[in-house]
């Protein structure tokens, strides 16, 4: 679902049979909630401040041109805050009430709700969509697309996006606004509930902090992004980074920040090669991270934290 596609819906409630829909905004706009890294908890969490008109670079890296903008609260980012309180190694967040006490030590106050069944989760969506406040929603996430993974027997990975709105239609069931990965989706609250009960525990992995390179068609090569990886992943998740550039015709590698040392799509050859030797990863590698086993069933299933 596109942004265009909700406010159509808002635009013309008749003509998609709607009842009531309530949605919120961040400065006048649909909210934006686009993650780097294993920051999902961190940029919802900022997502829903915007909703507040509070604006809180979530990595330090970002603040960028905001540093002129006299509204911003500069004092810390949200993973710098994160990681001074000693919640967060690179960005990850164990649990709903760590999510809660981040946002209280950045003088945000936020309340953490706890939901038992589909009726009591959309109690609580309305109730807050209606009262102005955002959701910040664990779930068992099923791929980039950000689709929740609720269905029987689906494999999925511990999320969190932002609900911010709901929809009622004359016939069907309602459904509940999230964004996540930049994108924007429609879906029942049986599924998010479902989603939300699936939830597994993160086990302990490594973590490896990368520079990814890119090269523009007609361009040199530069590098755009420092990147946790987790290595256990790292094949499948350059692949599928390769995908992406290769399909529009851009190169794709990684390195360090000043040096490209593997070029995994070069065109115009379509080939991808993954192929990375251990000196070259053991060079790119910038940090690493062991990050211990979090008891997500305990911590998050069952919870959510409205902003």
């Amino acid at each position: 679902m596109t942004g265009a596609e909700i406010e159509d819906r808002i635009k013309n409630p008749k003509t998609y049979k709607i009842t009531k829909i309530q949605v919120l905004r961040a400065r006048g706009q649909l909210p934006e909630n686009e993650q780097v890294g294993a920051t999902c908890g961190i940029y919802a969490l900022q997502a829903a401040f915007d909703i507040k008109g509070l604006r809180v670079a979530p990595r330090k890296r970002v603040f960028g041109d905001w540093r002129s903008d006299p509204t911003i609260l500069r004092k810390h980012s949200i993973r710098g805050k994160a990681k001074e309180m000693g919640l967060t190694k690179i960005g990850e967040i164990g649990g709903a009430a760590d999510l809660a006490a981040l946002a209280a030590g950045l003088g945000v106050p936020v309340t953490v709700k706890r939901f038992g069944s589909e009726k009591e989760l959309w109690t609580l969506i309305v109730d807050a969509v209606n009262a102005g406040k955002g959701i910040v929603m664990p779930y068992a996430c099923a791929g980039n697309d950000g689709a929740p993974a609720w269905s029987t027997g689906a494999d999925g990975f511990a999320h969190w996006c932002l609900v911010f709105g709901y929809v009622e239609y004359s016939t069907g069931s309602p459904r509940i606004f999230m964004t996540t990965y930049g994108k924007y989706l429609e879906i029942t609250s049986s599924k998010m509930f479902k989603a939300n009960q699936h939830i597994q525990d993160w086990p302990r992995q490594n973590w490896i902090k990368l520079t990814l390179w890119q090269k523009e068609p007609n361009q040199n090569w530069g590098p755009f992004q420092d990147n946790w990886q987790a290595e256990a992943t790292l094949q499948n998740d350059l692949r599928e980074r390769a995908k992406l550039f290769g399909a529009a015709g851009w190169g794709f590698g990684i390195g360090t920040p000043t040096l490209l040392l593997h070029k995994v799509v070069d065109p115009p050859n379509p080939t991808h090669d993954l192929n990375i030797a251990p000196a070259t990863l053991q060079k790119a590698t910038l940090k690493s991270a062991d990050l211990q086993k979090v008891e997500y069933t305990k911590s998050l299933c069952g919870q959510c934290v409205v902003v």
